[in-house]
Order: structure tokens, then sequence, then C-alpha cells
């Protein structure tokens, strides 16, 4: 068992620590430092306490079980002191990485993170904001949440046949991107903070139970989007494909709020149908709240119920470009 301190070796590329598939050990204490050596874990691994630092290029190899339990308020964190070849590899070869404790797992930016393996966020708060590859997959518990945070200027690429499924939360936090398009079978809530999320699976459409998204976050992709609870408060939601949808149905209810704090929202080159309930909230004693339609973006109030009300801030409809307008159907009402 390991309770901290450092395991060295001479190069990760010819040193190697091996847990070999019969065996299984404890990850807890102080900090775990594991410097110029590849682990390459065939048994199972139970982290309970301790960071995990990757030097001189170190690197973990899962091909088997490593699971992590804090105990609620720790966050553990695997993390490197910057060396180029530093990486987390969850290998396709059986590689299982869990979180099944009320903490948090992080796995920080400055060390490579590839998953060809499972992911399981069963209970906790797991956070990404490593780079790496990504053709495994993810999938989130109900008492769980899955956070991705790629900083400014990385993409994170989820091509797994089924990149992300279960009932728990899935957030996109930083400035980078998260790129889904393996499948798509998550039936939690999603919200979308920060950065871009690109929903472009192998299906024409994907639907969502419960959307929030929040200035400056961005949500695209070339699918047909259906949502059955929205809270837009600010942001962005496009398109990659001109014509693509947003569908509210009829059971829908959306609702956007725009206040001095988040003043705008942007609908660029897709079109927004409600079938159900649509409410703009507009308020604050701040300037204009202002909507755009862009790109050919339309709202189509298709049978709906479509309300805007505007307290204390005037609002306005801005529609940019050629193909940009509002729909009011003959069996609907704005």
């Amino acid at each position: 068992n390991w309770s901290g301190g450092k395991i060295e070796g001479v190069s990760a590329a010819s040193n190697s620590l091996v847990l070999p598939p019969t065996a299984s050990t404890s990850l807890s204490g102080g900090l775990h430092i594991l410097r110029a050596r590849t682990w390459d874990n065939q048994g199972s691994v139970n982290w309970v306490g301790g960071d995990l630092r990757l030097e001189a290029d170190a690197a973990v190899d899962n091909r088997s079980i490593f699971t992590a339990t804090p105990t609620i308020g720790v966050v553990l964190k695997v993390e490197s002191d910057g060396s180029p070849l530093a990486r987390f590899h969850n290998n396709s070869a059986g590689g299982q990485l869990g979180l099944n404790g009320s903490g948090g797992l992080s796995l920080i930016g400055n060390v490579a993170f590839d998953n060809g393996g499972s992911v399981d966020a069963n209970l906790g708060t797991l956070r990404i904001e490593s780079p790496g590859g990504d053709f495994g997959s993810y999938s989130i518990g109900a008492g769980g949440t899955l956070e991705f945070a790629p900083p400014n200027a990385v993409a994170r690429v989820l091509t797994g046949a089924t990149a992300i499924s279960g009932g728990g939360l899935l957030r996109k936090l930083g400035q980078g991107t998260l790129e889904i398009t393996g499948g798509y079978a998550h039936s939690g809530a999603l919200r979308i903070f920060d950065g871009t999320l690109n929903v472009s699976t192998p299906a024409p459409g994907t639907s969502f139970n419960d959307v929030g998204l929040q200035a400056p976050g961005v949500w695209t992709g070339d699918d047909d989007f259906t949502v059955f609870q929205l809270a837009w408060s600010g942001g962005q939601i496009r398109s990659t494909v001109a014509g693509t949808s947003i569908v509210v149905p009829s059971i829908g209810t959306a609702t956007m709020t725009l206040d001095d704090s988040n003043a705008s929202a942007i609908l660029s080159s897709r079109n927004l149908v409600n079938q159900g309930s649509y409410t703009v909230n507009a308020s604050g004693a701040g300037g204009d709240k202002i909507w755009s339609l862009v790109g050919g973006a339309d709202i189509d109030n298709l049978g709906g119920q479509f309300e805007v009300a505007a307290s204390s801030s005037n609002f306005y409809f801005s529609c940019i470009g050629p193909g940009s307008r509002i729909d009011n159907r003959a069996s609907a009402t704005m």
C-alpha cells in the first residue's frame, strides 16, 4: 500500500512499476509522486487520499480497475510537474476509472488524459481539464457529476460509440471546447457555463431532458436538438449546419432570463420551433435586453405559448442578416 512519498525511476520509457492482475493496493495519506517511471496497473487500486503527481514524463497505464473513493470535502488530483509526456492512460484493454466517493477527483490541465476504456462518475464530482484523446465511454450515476473544463484553445473530442450515458449531472466549464461526435445517451441535466459544447453525433437528432445555458457559454453542433426543459440566461445557441432546429415539444418548457449581468442572447443558424411554453423574462436597471437572430435563424411559434415579460427594462428582438424572422402560426399564441 502506498501512503505517500516518491517512487522513482531513470526513464519512464524503460522503467516500470507493475501491479499484476492478482494484486490490489490502496493510495492514502499524503502526496504520491511517481517520477520517471510508468505505472502499469493490471490489478485493483483503491484511492482514498493524497494527490498523485507525475514527474519527469511519468505515466499511469491503467489496464484494470482504478477507483477513487474520497470522502465529502476531499478533492483528489492527478497533476504533473509540466513535463510534456506525463499522462494518465485509461487503456482500452480493460481500463476502468471510477469515482465512487462523495468528494471529488480532478485531472489537472498540465497532465494528459487519454481515455480508451470506461470512466464512471458514480458518486461525487469528476472534473477533467486535461487534453488528450477520447474514444472510450463516460457514464454518470444519479449521484454523480461529470465536469469537462478544458482551458482556452484546448478541444476534447469524445468519439466513443456511447460517449456519454447515465442520469447524473453533466457540466461544461472552461473556455475550451468539448465535442461529442460519438453516441449520446445521457438522460440527466446538462449545464453549459463557459466555452463551447459541440454536439454532432452520428444520429440526425439528439434529445435533452434538462438544459441550462449561461453566458458566455456556446451550445452548437450539426444535430437537431429536442429540449424538454430549457433555462437560457445569455450565451449562444448555434449550429454548424444552417437550417437545423432546436425544438421545445408540446410538453416542454423554456425560460430565457436576461438581466444586467446577462443582457443578450444569440440564436445563430438554427431554427427555434416552439410547440410548448416559452417565456422571456427581461429585467434590470441597465441597458436594453436583446435577443439576436443571426445567419437565417428564426423563431417558429408552432402551436405553443410564447410570452415576453419585460418588467423594468426594454426587450428587443434583433434580426440580423437575410432569412432571420419570427413566425407566429395560426394555432399559436404570442
